[in-house]
């Protein structure tokens, strides 16, 4: 009950932040804002989804969304928003914008299509756990790319 109560409060502050940083991408159309817009759009699902299981139980619903938003969406389009920021070659945030799409529709279909296996509670269920052998995998690959990403773009600065 604790931790759902903690999550829904984390929601309400991530639910502000995307709003306002929805409202300046709208605004600027500035393609790093952009991205961490989306960021900030999968980590509020994500902390929304967590709330929901913590207070009323997991379900596979809750759990593709909180994998989803925060396991993949969020690291990969964080790396991507800082790669608009800082690389000034176009080939170079071309290819990022590539990879992080593409990573995304893949990896997201295949994450909300795989079944599920193992009794949901109201306690945090493990992606190896839950999962087959592919998903953690994607999962694990985009926090590759995202710390690679970003070592990469704090070497450049």
């Amino acid at each position: 009950m604790v931790q759902g109560l903690l999550a829904l409060i984390a929601t309400f502050g991530a639910v502000a932040v995307t709003v306002s940083l929805v409202r300046r991408a709208s605004q600027d159309r500035l393609l790093y804002l952009v991205a961490l817009a989306v960021t900030q759009v999968g980590l509020s699902l994500a902390l929304f989804a967590m709330a929901g299981g913590f207070l009323f139980g997991f379900n596979p619903m809750f759990f593709r969304i909180m994998e989803v938003g925060a396991a993949l969406l969020g690291p990969l389009w964080l790396a991507l928003g800082m790669i608009e920021l800082i690389a000034r070659p176009i080939q170079v945030r071309f290819g990022a914008r590539l990879v992080v799409i593409s990573y995304s529709v893949v990896a997201a279909v295949i994450l909300f299509v795989d079944p599920t296996k193992g009794e949901f509670s109201t306690s945090l269920p493990k992606p190896r756990d839950t999962y087959d052998v592919l998903p953690p995998l994607l999962i694990d690959g985009a926090h590759v790319i995202a710390v690679l990403a970003l070592v990469a773009c704090l070497v450049v600065t």
